[in-house]
């Protein structure tokens, strides 16, 4: 089972913060998860669409400046981390990279500047990995880059899978673990998709999950579901 850190080691330090981000270790991890918003010309790794949670910020990361934004310190006592940090971190590392998009204004900008970075820090492509709630997002960028795997997110229980497949290919389903059922897994994983799970801790549920042959989870605390999902625990 693959293990994805959720926002990092977000149990351990600042959610997607750069201390989250490089504190995952490729040996016990597959890959991290980070959530990314669009302001001006520019992205950040940022979970939430107010400011407010963990900044005391009452604006909107949208409709706030990006030189604002840069100007932030995270809980960690560092910058917002954005995409070129991102990639110059990861790709020193073995680690897959899940962004999810939560709010863009242009895909085609997006496309830029990661096809850019990704070129410039030599990161492998097959390590990637765009997922979204918004599945506009997810077929503006296939029509862009038809090779980067796709990942669709939902958060309820569909009666049937197919009606929201067809409109282009995806590589994988991410499934909350709240509106989830052995049909669900079954369905996806008879479309040939592969079946990821957020947000995934207790012991049980990731028992649960590896009987299912779920193959992966999104966990707050990475290293502690690795040893679940070894038996060290």
């Amino acid at each position: 089972m693959k293990i994805f850190a959720h926002r990092g080691v977000s149990a351990l330090y600042p959610e997607n913060s750069q201390t989250a981000i490089s504190a995952c270790d490729a040996s016990v991890m597959h890959g991290v998860e980070i959530d990314l918003f669009q302001t001006e010309q520019s992205f950040f790794v940022v979970h939430d669409p107010w400011l407010s949670r963990l900044f005391g910020v009452n604006k909107k990361i949208t409709d706030t400046p990006a030189s604002e934004i840069k100007s932030l310190i995270c809980q960690d006592n560092k910058p917002i981390p954005d995409l070129k940090w991102l990639i110059e971190q990861v790709s020193e590392t073995n680690l897959h990279l899940n962004i999810e998009l939560k709010t863009i204004a242009d895909a085609t900008l997006f496309v830029e500047q990661l096809q850019a970075l990704i070129t410039q820090y030599h990161f492998d492509e097959k390590q990637l990995l765009i997922s979204s709630f918004n599945h506009q997002y997810l077929a503006d960028i296939y029509r862009l880059k038809p090779n980067w795997p796709l990942g669709m997110l939902i958060a309820h229980h569909p009666l049937n899978v197919a009606p929201l497949l067809g409109q282009f290919p995806i590589y994988s389903l991410h499934l909350s673990m709240h509106a989830i059922s052995t049909e669900l897994i079954a369905q996806a994983k008879q479309h040939g998709l592969q079946v990821f799970v957020y947000t995934v801790d207790q012991q049980e549920d990731i028992n649960w999950l590896m009987a299912n042959k779920v193959d992966g989870i999104f966990a707050n605390h990475p290293e502690q579901a690795y040893k679940i999902v070894n038996n060290l625990i």
